[in-house]
């Protein structure tokens, strides 16, 4: 926040500006003497009878002159004007009162055309906050169509904070969210401005936490900004543990809310809070001055995490929001999915946790997670951060006992709208079923006795592995997969089956129960042959075109009718 400029400076400046500007200014000043009318001694009058026409038109006119300014020159003139009304001691105090809930909005917009106007205009904005009542003037600065300029809102949020913080946090929370996230080179240094408003608003009444988010990546100096807000993490009793698992969250939201009601304003900023809260951890992974700042210990961070599945999982609850977040930069994201990986999964297998708790409960937020990273998979900027997101997905999965973890492949393949995704999704299948085969002989058989005294199969090797493969070869909603734009995943489907196939006919075993002569002519009959008309249609269609989109179709299909023959071959042969 710009400091308020000197008084000879700006009273200059007004003496000058009324030379050149004497149109505009003499109609502001008729306008502020129709409103000293309306307050003079017939007042009294107005009051009694309730008839405030007279004072409301002189406001209503000062407004539409205000609103009419059109012009750098016209704007440096008025606001010179108005700085000198409110500046002058014999002002009358009433009509201030009243202009001044009609001139933030004014001030803000005529502000932003010249350097020389905003520091005026920020001289009549600390006059206003310095002469006028908090509470009117944190409601007008405050006003949703004044966020055009936010600047102005933390010197008076700041001045009278104790009783106006309901009102400023959220306000604070959306300025910074609308302003930091369509930072650019440009404007860079007044977001560095505005969050240093924002640090000392924070500092000032200490019980509220504001984070600084969706910070470009070429911002500099983040850290300087991060380090403050982390003091106040410890002074509020907030841990890392606490946040990244939404436990602090979840207790510090449940006293502020009570008693207030759902369609209160300040329930309006809670949903960056969970944001807010990754943020704040991350921060500290990325920065050690920053885990210093907030008295916290990384290492124990880890250790407790990797240590609890329960923790692991109210903590992915908590890093969708960031990775969903469409406002949060790569860098973010980045950063939180290495965070992911190495701090929450690292070197410990999810077979050391051994709480137990209800799947069920955790299943949306999981599926939530699992979807933000996929996103990140697909459209991370480069290629590196697309495979680190990718690992992380999978060392999600395999933190999901075997069976809840074939219900969220499912969910996963039937709401994905990217082919590559799917198939990405099929080779994880694959990749679980070769190391469950690989593992000892004696796993093997335990799986065998499992099955026979009816217990559920702990592994890949599962009747449930043929049913994930019946939702991309026999859609449900009918049909056979749409081709050729299903290609890639019918390719990987079908090299799926072959495998699952020659693998029990090669070790003389039938965990998926795929060599059962029911089973084997389900698939030709309802998979097969469905598809091996589809593929044959679509290449009769084009057998004659030469058009590059139909070249384009038939290459992309002679994959799917060679691995469908062996299937088909595979199948007959057994049968």
């Amino acid at each position: 926040m710009a400091c308020e400029a000197p008084e000879d400076a700006i009273n200059a400046n007004r003496v000058q500006s009324v030379e050149e500007s004497p149109p505009i200014v003499s109609r502001i000043q008729q306008a502020i003497e129709a409103c000293s009318k309306g307050f003079s001694s017939s007042r009294l009058q107005s009051i009694e009878t309730g008839d405030f026409r007279q004072s409301d038109a002189a406001v209503f006119s000062f407004s539409e002159i205000m609103d009419s300014i059109d012009g750098v020159d016209e704007a440096f003139g008025a606001l010179s004007f108005i700085h000198g009304f409110l500046s002058d001691p014999s002002s009358n105090q009433m009509v201030i009162d009243v202009i001044s809930l009609e001139l933030p909005k004014a001030v803000a917009k005529l502000g932003g055309l010249s350097g020389e106007c905003r520091e005026v205009a920020e001289s009549v904005i600390n006059r206003l906050v310095s002469m006028c009542s908090p509470r009117d003037m944190v409601t007008a600065i405050c006003d949703r169509e004044q966020l055009n300029d936010p600047n102005y809102q933390f010197y008076a949020i700041q001045r009278h904070h104790v009783k106006q913080a309901k009102v400023g946090i959220p306000v604070i929370l959306k300025v910074i969210s609308v302003i930091s996230s369509e930072v650019d080179d440009e404007n860079k240094d007044g977001v560095r401005e505005l969050l240093d408003g924002a640090v000392k608003v924070v500092g000032s009444i200490q019980e509220a936490l504001v984070t600084s988010s969706g910070l470009d990546n070429k911002t500099s100096n983040c850290v300087s900004f991060v380090i403050p807000l982390s003091h106040v993490l410890h002074y509020c009793g907030l841990s890392y543990l606490g946040l990244i698992t939404g436990c602090s969250i979840d207790a510090m939201t449940g006293t502020i809310c009570q008693g207030l009601e759902e369609d209160d304003e300040f329930l309006n900023s809670f949903p960056c809070i969970k944001v807010g809260a990754s943020l704040a951890v991350i921060w500290g992974y990325i920065s050690p001055e920053v885990v210093k700042a907030a008295m916290e210990d990384m290492e124990n961070l880890k250790y407790n995490l990797q240590k609890s599945r329960t923790k692991r999982w109210q903590a992915l609850g908590v890093l969708r929001y960031l990775l969903s977040s469409i406002d949060q930069p790569w860098k973010f994201k980045h950063h939180c999915i290495e965070f992911l990986s190495s701090n929450m999964y690292g070197s410990i297998c999810p077979e050391s946790a051994v709480d137990h708790v209800d799947f069920s409960s955790f299943m949306p937020s999981l599926f939530s997670a699992l979807q933000a990273v996929q996103r990140c998979i697909i459209y991370a900027p480069d290629g590196e951060q697309r495979k680190k997101a990718f690992s992380a997905l999978k060392q999600v999965l395999l933190d999901v006992p075997t069976h809840e973890r074939f219900d969220i492949l499912k969910a996963l393949v039937t709401n994905s709208n990217s082919p590559s995704m799917v198939a990405l999704l099929i080779d994880i299948v694959k990749e679980q079923l070769l190391m469950d085969y690989q593992k000892s002989s004696q796993r093997m058989e335990k799986i065998k006795l499992l099955e026979s005294n009816g217990n559920s199969n702990p592994s890949f090797w599962s009747p449930n592995t043929l049913e994930f493969l019946e939702l991309i070869l026999k859609p449900p909603k009918g049909g056979p997969p749409s081709l050729p734009e299903q290609s890639e995943v019918v390719i990987a489907a079908l090299n799926l089956y072959r495998f699952i196939l020659i693998t029990e006919l090669t070790g003389n075993t039938n965990y998926t129960g795929i060599l059962s002569k029911e089973i084997l002519r389900k698939a030709y009959s309802e998979w097969f042959l469905p598809l091996k008309m589809l593929v044959s249609g679509i290449q009769a269609e084009n057998e004659n075109d030469i058009s590059d989109l139909s070249i384009t179709t038939v290459c992309s299909l002679n994959p799917v009718q060679f691995v469908l023959h062996r299937c088909i071959e595979l199948v007959e042969e057994n049968l």
